[in-house]
């Protein structure tokens, strides 16, 4: 505040070892105070030229403290001289230890929004495969916070003999540890499916290895064991019918012809992961008609916006 932008670019490229007060702050860890021109002039002779023309006669130089490091520098400027007395320079202390914190949140937050979207980035499929006669589309909208990425995840993979498995599921959790879960339960699906496994048998499967996969780490931090919802529908183009295993997801929804929505019921069993003897899934058939459209979502689309399952 106070300047002009044109006034900054002679501080941003010194290099750490001019004899500047800030630097010397950014090395030390220590405040600089300066109370007259005089003082600044017979202090640091060799930078004074840079900040003469400013018209400023007094500075206070603080570090910005995170985690006992000095990540960053806070400048105050004066019109007159400061006598900096033991309360002003407490005053100033505490302010800069307020905008040390404020500055690692901020860039804690942005680390956390770059990790976001490199997750999502290697996690969601890269295409979508064209499944003919059908037109498919998929989105992943992050919900808020600053991690944006959880255990939710789709996927529309090419099968054997010309058909296509779609699959979309939820993790528990909204962490790193759900992400990476969910990374390693994407994969099974996805092996499990491209061996040619009917769709209850593709859940079965992938229920007993979720279930192993928190068993087989005992160090986790994990209180309970991790589980998941999913759908799979093993999809025949040329007939329009879906296949359908449910594992405690949200039943798929259709839009008719006539723009009446219906909430397709499809038998289920438990979400994957919480049985090691493995759970039966039943399978479903659901044709679907031409100009009909068929919506399947996690139920973060319900938790956000005031929405439930009708809206």
């Amino acid at each position: 505040h106070g300047y002009e932008f044109s006034n900054g670019p002679p501080f941003e490229t010194l290099p750490l070892d001019a004899p500047y007060p800030g630097n010397e702050v950014l090395r030390s860890g220590h405040p600089v105070y300066i109370g007259t021109v005089e003082e600044y002039q017979r202090r640091f002779p060799a930078s004074w030229p840079l900040v003469s023309h400013l018209k400023r006669e007094a500075w206070a130089y603080l570090p910005l403290i995170v985690e006992g490091r000095a990540t960053g520098l806070w400048m105050v400027s004066y019109t007159h001289p400061v006598r900096f007395t033991p309360d002003e320079r407490a005053i100033l202390s505490t302010i800069a230890r307020m905008l040390g914190r404020a500055l690692s949140v901020a860039l804690t937050r942005e680390s956390e929004r770059a990790l976001s979207a490199g997750l999502r980035k290697t996690m969601l499929p890269r295409n979508i495969p064209p499944v003919p006669g059908m037109s498919m589309t998929g989105r992943y909208v992050p919900t808020g916070g600053s991690l944006q990425v959880g255990g939710d995840w789709y996927d529309l993979l090419e099968l054997p003999g010309g058909r296509f498995g779609l699959i979309i599921g939820d993790v528990q959790g909204h962490d790193i540890e759900s992400a990476t879960t969910m990374a390693q339960l994407r994969i099974a699906l996805r092996a499990y499916a491209a061996e040619g496994h009917s769709p209850s048998a593709v859940l079965s499967r992938a229920s007993r290895f979720l279930s192993g996969l928190v068993q087989q780490n005992p160090q986790t931090e994990v209180t309970e064991p991790r589980f998941a919802t999913c759908l799979y529908a093993e999809i025949d183009p040329d007939s329009g019918t879906f296949d359908f295993a449910r594992a405690g997801h949200l039943n798929p929804a259709i839009r008719l012809v006539d723009g009446t929505l219906l909430s397709h019921p499809v038998e289920g069993g438990l979400p994957l992961g919480l049985s090691l003897n493995g759970t039966e899934y039943p399978s479903t058939r659901l044709v679907l008609e031409p100009g009909q459209t068929l919506l399947v979502c996690t139920d973060g689309l319900l938790e956000t916006g005031g929405h439930d399952l009708e809206t």
